[in-house]
């Protein structure tokens, strides 16, 4: 058990909030990764575009895991550690906010007939997508330096850590890949339509 010398308790529920807002913050700019990407089918279609999706899903749980982690069980957690030294030191406690996660809803993949590609709307797709995976990374970094700060020297802090750790580097690793292969898609998906133009050539 950790010696309350070691617990800045006062701290803690401004930290929790700051670590809930980053979290909450995470959520919207991956649901609306995960929305651009759904709406990019407008103007995209076809088996690249579906190799996309696929790897989008595959993220799901990863994602549940984290958003559980960084909106709930760790503020959750520091709520509860300082609510609890606060009784012991007879300060006012302050109060436990236990939230509920819904779980990310997947992308539907499409059996489409042909191809679609719209240059101009795929490209403002491609960069709100873009756009929308810095703003994740940030996130994760302006959590990561918020829960470096608690002063709470436990095994559950330690824990947390850990699990933290080890779910960020699988997201960053995920959306770099999404990153980087949805500019190879882009090209690829030009070079399908420059070669079925030019096979269309009547000579």
């Amino acid at each position: 058990m950790a010696n309350i010398t070691e617990v800045d308790y006062e701290k803690m529920p401004g930290q929790a909030a700051t670590i809930r807002t980053e979290g909450n913050s995470l959520k919207d700019n991956l649901n609306g990764l995960f929305t651009e990407a759904k709406n990019m089918h407008e103007n995209r279609y076809g088996l690249r575009y579906n190799s996309l999706i696929t790897e989008l899903n595959s993220m799901i749980p990863v994602v549940d895991d984290i958003l559980k982690l960084v909106i709930d069980e760790i503020p959750v957690a520091l709520e509860t550690v300082a609510r609890n030294y606060a009784l012991a030191d007879g300060a006012t406690p302050n109060t436990v906010n236990e939230k509920e996660m819904p779980s990310m809803e997947s992308i539907e993949t499409t059996v489409d007939v042909g191809m679609r590609f719209i240059s101009t709307s795929v490209s403002a797709n491609k960069d709100t997508i873009e756009t929308k995976i810095q703003n994740a990374l940030e996130n994760l970094s302006a959590i990561e330096s918020e829960y470096s700060n608690v002063v709470w020297d436990s095994e559950s802090a330690t824990a947390f850590s850990e699990k933290f750790s080890s779910l960020k580097s699988s997201i960053e690793i995920a959306l770099n890949s999404v990153k980087t292969n949805l500019s190879k898609l882009m090209v690829a998906a030009e070079e399908d339509i420059s070669n079925a133009e030019q096979n269309n050539t009547v000579q």
